[in-house]
Order: structure tokens, then C-alpha cells, then sequence
């Protein structure tokens, strides 16, 4: 679609800063007078923020109901949120009959799959599965099943798209992106097939395979029975996956959405008291971050007095951070990656710092297979190093350009 702008950072946050605020505002008419004075290059940067942070089935009814915010809003944008809302709702539908359809193979076939993050979050905690959108479909699978499974997606038509040690990840031949930067439903519909549940990065990790596996009790999804997740390490995992995305880079509305609805569903079930043993036993800062970050979005997810506990065993470098971080959460583009200068303040010991830049240069087999999947996957995979290492050097050449550009 032509309406996608190119990326204008100061804009872009600005967008996705009052957009967010809609989630929470009861100030309608204050809300109309703030983006009425907007020019038309901040509105181009809307349907980037709608797209990065699947904010369609949130913003299209909120406008239905506030005629004056609406009226605020340029006419090529309600077209285009009536054509997202519209691929949106279809591409859920297409994912639902995908997700039903493997599970039924793999209850035929004997295979026990475990449903995670959006597989089950879209159909359990919200009103509507549209309001989960998602990229694709994850599942853990036990390594000894996956000839069995692999041979189950082939005959329901999907291809493997590439793999590493924690996972594979399938598509349908003739993959394209139909329409960038939207979530069309012939764009991509993938299912990531989790072998581990490791979260974290390299030097800060939590391995959840066991627990989850531990804690899966038989249920119903999709009309198909299934194993589903435990409500308390479900809930912790997503936590520990949002904060591995926090440490990299802004994190993404989804991941707060989740964590906030998470959290809601534990309380209400009284399970509070088991989720706070495991935020008790792991290092605060694989759940401060994003639980901090949720409750400003979506107040009263988490008991105040228990988050303020949990933010005090931060470092109080980390502690002034994340009081920067509110009012509301600030996301940003997802080509924003945090330089290692601030991801340096995530470390707490000369023995972190000292892994982080390691990995910088050296990274993990599956870090590479995020830039060379197929050289990853071989026998060769050390090879990816050389390119890996090439691409470092003129990104560096780049930055270095572009500072004594400014300087000059």
C-alpha cells in the first residue's frame, strides 16, 4: 500500500505515543485537540505504528464510538484502518483453521504439542482472536517427535523454511509478502515448530522447556484436544520473552498486551501467590522491565506493592531507566536496536559485560541463523562468521561516516 511513509523517528514516536494512549484515555475530546494540529507527514507515520504494533482491532472501534476523534483523522486513513481491520480478521481465521488443522495431525499421529504465546493468548484471553495478531503460530514439540511432526506439516502442505537448534520454522511454497507492512492474509503465515523455550539473551537466560512440559495439562483448543500450557509459567515465560525483546530494542505493544492479560488471568484465578515464587527465584530483571511496562498501558494488572518489590532488586542504574520508561510505555520501530553502550546497563558484574561483548562478536549458532539460516543449518554453520563479521565492519564504516557527516 502506498501509504507507508519511510521511518521519521521523532514522528514515529509521536504516533505510536498517542495511539498507545487511546488504550487508557477517558479525555476524548483533549485526545481529538492534540492530533488535530497533526501535519500530514506525522499522519504518514500512522499505519507504520498500526502494522509494528497491531493496533487496528483497538483504534477501529474506539473510533466508531468517538465521532469528534474520528472526524480528527484524515479520510485516506479511515480507508485505510477499514482495509487492515478487514485483512486482519481474515488472516486470524486463516491462522485458527491452520492451528486446528495441525493439532488435529498430531493428536491422530500420537505427538504431543504444547501451544504457546499467541496460539493460545488470542484464543483464551481475548474478546476476539483479531485482537492477537501474529506473525506466526509457536509450538514446543519434544525433539524425539519431530520426524513424526515434520512428516505431519508436509502432508498438510507446508515446507520447512529454514532451522536451527531451537527450532524450525514452516511456510507454504510460493511464501511471499503480498503487501508489506500490513497484515494481509496471504503475507506470511508461519509456524515455528520450538524444540527449547530458552529466553533471555546469551549471557542472561532462562530455559522453560521442562517447566513447561512439567506444568501442561490436557485441554480443549480450537475443538481439538490438546495439551495447553499452565496458566503461572505460561505467564512467566511471556514475561521472560518480552524482556529478552526489551534488552535488544523498544518493546512491541503484543508482548505488554500478553504480559498485562497474563497477569490479570493469574490474579483472578488465585494463582497470584504461585507466580510470585517464580518471581521471587528469578533475576528481576527477566520480568521487572515488562511488567513495569504493562502496568502503565494497562493499570492495575499487577498488585502495586508486589511490582515496587520487584523493581527494588533492580540496579539502581536499571532503576532510573525504567522511571523513564512510563507515561505511556515508549515503543519505537523495530529497526531500532539498542547500541551496546546501553545494553551494557542491563550487566551486573565485569563477568556479564565481559560475556555481552563476547557475544557481540561471537554470537550463539542460532543468532546467526537469524541473518544466514541456510549456512547456519549446515555443517558448516562457523563459515557464518565471516559475512557476520563483514556486515559488523560496515555497519561500524557507516556509523563512523555518518557521525563525522554531522560533525562536519
Amino acid at each position: 500500500m502506498d501509504n507507508i511513509a519511510n521511518l521519521d523517528p521523532v514522528r514515529f514516536a509521536l504516533a505510536a505515543t498517542e495511539l498507545t494512549r487511546w488504550l487508557r484515555t477517558t479525555d476524548w475530546d483533549a485526545a481529538a485537540a492534540r492530533v488535530r494540529g497533526w501535519d500530514d507527514a506525522t499522519w504518514r507515520q500512522a499505519p507504520r505504528v498500526l502494522y509494528l504494533h497491531t493496533l487496528t482491532p483497538w483504534i477501529v472501534p474506539i473510533l466508531a464510538q468517538q465521532p469528534a476523534l474520528a472526524a480528527a483523522l484524515p479520510e485516506w486513513l479511515h480507508q485505510h484502518l477499514a482495509t487492515l481491520h478487514a485483512w486482519g480478521q481474515e488472516r486470524s481465521r486463516l491462522q485458527q483453521d491452520e492451528l486446528a488443522a495441525i493439532l488435529r495431525s498430531a493428536e491422530r499421529a500420537g505427538i504431543a504439542v504444547l501451544p504457546l504465546k499467541g496460539a493460545v493468548t488470542a484464543q483464551t484471553l481475548y474478546a476476539s482472536p483479531d485482537q492477537r495478531q501474529m506473525a506466526d503460530l509457536d509450538l514446543l514439540a519434544h525433539p524425539d517427535d519431530w520426524p513424526g511432526l515434520s512428516a505431519g506439516l508436509h502432508s498438510l502442505g507446508y515446507v520447512e523454511r529454514e532451522q536451527n537448534w531451537k527450532n524450525r520454522t514452516f511456510t507454504r511454497p510460493g511464501w511471499s509478502q503480498k503487501v508489506p507492512w500490513t497484515w494481509h492474509p496471504d503475507n506470511a503465515r508461519l509456524v515455528d515448530i520450538n524444540l527449547e523455550a530458552q529466553e533471555g539473551m546469551e549471557w542472561l537466560a532462562v530455559d522453560f522447556t521442562e517447566a513447561l512440559w512439567r506444568g501442561a495439562r490436557p485441554g480443549v483448543l480450537l475443538g481439538v484436544n490438546t495439551l495447553l500450557p499452565d496458566l503461572v509459567t505460561h505467564f512467566i515465560y511471556s514475561l521472560a520473552h518480552a524482556a529478552a525483546h526489551i534488552i535488544q530494542g523498544p518493546p512491541r505493544l503484543i508482548w505488554l498486551q500478553d504480559t498485562a492479560y497474563l497477569a490479570r488471568q493469574v490474579q483472578a484465578t488465585g494463582l497470584w501467590s504461585d507466580a510470585q515464587a517464580w518471581l521471587d527465584r528469578l533475576d528481576a530483571r527477566l520480568t521487572a522491565p515488562a511488567l513495569t511496562m504493562a502496568a502503565e498501558l494497562f493499570p492495575d494488572c499487577v498488585p502495586a506493592a508486589d511490582l515496587a518489590r520487584l523493581v527494588g532488586r533492580l540496579s539502581p542504574l536499571l532503576q532510573a531507566w525504567l522511571a523513564t520508561q512510563r507515561e505511556p510505555a515508549p515503543l519505537s520501530d523495530f529497526a531500532t536496536w539498542r547500541p551496546v553502550r546501553e545494553r551494557l546497563r542491563w550487566c551486573n558484574t565485569n563477568g556479564e559485560r565481559l560475556r555481552l561483548a563476547w557475544y557481540e562478536g561471537f554470537p550463539h549458532r542460532w543468532r546467526l541463523a537469524d541473518h544466514y539460516p541456510t549456512l547456519a543449518a549446515s555443517r558448516w554453520w562457523f563459515l557464518a562468521y565471516g559475512p557476520y563479521a563483514v556486515a559488523g565492519l560496515r555497519e561500524l564504516a557507516r556509523l563512523l561516516r555518518t557521525r563525522f557527516g554531522e560533525a562536519s
